[in-house]
């Protein structure tokens, strides 16, 4: 359904939600961590048949002029306590991909109009699972899309549910690659959605489960909304981060594709973020973007020789030059730029290493963000405890900093975890 949705122009956006920053980035910090957990939202029980309106019925005298076509809905969710999907609600499977082609040629050769293609978008981006739920389509013509059509470029693979609300989805592309993305539920009611851009990473950062994995491919734009399209038919969604599998400014045509067709998913381009390693093209391509999509990056060391031991790619683009492109981006869009700072034990949690942290950022253009480190088998994470003292000597350096709520653990939600164990 992605590959047909950014060739569709839609006539109608769906409403953004709340507003607020990237999903991992709150602005005044974490939620109470003593608060409840959210129950999951769930998919609605099997809809029973409708009946088609026809658009062009006359209405009865004396009614008021309305729209009588049925026009997509929020999917309404079913809750139940100690989170997850009911038992009886099986995850979608999605096989094949939809080609607009495709598409235009079974509508040409059924005798359809041309607006069925947007009719067909509108209920995708609103969370439709399939042409069944399509009800201002005829019915003849969604059995034969449905049998003619694929409606999505991924195969569901394998979904996860973590105690804590996430959800991580393993999908397989049309050529046999295995992606991620990833579903976080915030207690604050934000719905956020880390998209994968690559199959793999050619970047090779050795705390990356990702970076070990044969790198595959660039994904298209399509296999990269289909991600958000999939958790999209779960519940609305509101943000979106390009922090999954791979690096998004390699990629990043079809990253920015992606994100001129997220506002019809419900994701403003303002709660849109793009995380790099530093890579410099992308940043300065970024820069120049009218959208105001926010810039976040993997920093993780602050002095070029452990930077080059744990991250390759800083012996291409070093930390100095990697700043100076972050200023660029900062001078013109005027958006402050997360760092985000895995933290590994007796790696680089030193409170002499948060000073260097600090010194190296200028304070009203960054905004430091700590991850607690999910284990991959090369390296341990930090205890609370010294994480906490981190936070304290950076923003004690006058640099803002908060830690990341933990999220997935349970299920293998670290970036390529689910991946690298399913090769």
């Amino acid at each position: 359904m992605g590959e047909m949705l950014l060739q569709t122009h839609a006539q109608h956006r769906t409403p953004p939600g709340p507003r607020g920053d990237p999903a991992t980035h709150r602005p005044d910090g974490d939620p109470d961590a003593n608060a409840a957990p959210p129950h999951p939202a769930c998919r609605t029980a099997a809809r029973g048949s409708r009946e088609l309106r026809s658009g062009g019925r006359r209405r009865p005298a004396g009614r008021a002029a309305r729209a009588t076509v049925d026009r997509p809905r929020h999917r309404t969710c079913r809750w139940r306590r100690g989170g997850g999907r009911d038992a009886s609600d099986a995850p979608p499977t999605y096989h094949g991909r939809v080609d607009l082609a495709l598409l235009d040629s079974t509508l040409a050769d059924l005798g359809q109009p041309a607006f069925r293609a947007k009719q067909v978008w509108e209920w995708a981006s609103r969370g439709a699972a399939g042409y069944e739920e399509m009800t201002n389509l005829p019915a003849g013509l969604r059995d034969e899309l449905a049998a003619r059509v694929p409606f999505s470029t991924l195969e569901l693979v394998r979904e996860a549910h973590a105690s804590d609300g996430t959800v991580k989805a393993l999908f397989r592309t049309q050529d046999g690659r295995l992606i991620e993305a990833v579903l976080m539920r915030y207690r604050d009611g934000r719905r956020s959605v880390c998209l994968s851009s690559q199959s793999g990473c050619p970047l090779t950062c050795t705390f990356c489960a990702t970076g070990t994995m044969k790198f595959g491919r660039n994904l298209s734009a399509g296999e990269i909304l289909d991600q958000a399209l999939h958790f999209r038919r779960i519940e609305p969604i509101d943000n979106v981060i390009f922090m999954g599998m791979g690096e998004p400014m390699m990629n990043l045509d079809n990253v920015l594709t992606t994100c001129e067709r997220l506002p019809d998913v419900g994701v403003a381009h303002r709660r849109q973020a793009i995380s790099t390693v530093g890579w410099i093209p992308g940043i300065d391509r970024l820069a120049q973007q009218e959208r105001p999509i926010r810039l976040a990056l993997s920093l993780h060391a602050a002095d070029d020789a452990l930077r080059s031991e744990i991250m390759p790619v800083n012996e291409r683009y070093p930390l100095r030059d990697v700043l100076a492109a972050c200023a660029r981006f900062y001078a013109r869009k005027k958006r402050k730029i997360f760092v985000e700072y895995v933290m590994l034990e007796g790696v680089n949690d030193a409170p002499e290493q948060a000073v260097q942290l600090a010194r190296v950022l200028d304070p009203k253009v960054y905004k430091v963000n700590l991850i607690p480190y999910n284990p991959t088998g090369s390296y341990d994470g930090s205890s609370r405890e010294v994480i906490d003292v981190f936070r304290d000597t950076v923003e004690a350096h006058g640099v803002e900093a908060t830690v990341r709520l933990t999220r997935g653990r349970d299920i293998d939600a670290a970036c390529g975890q689910l991946a690298a164990k399913s090769a």
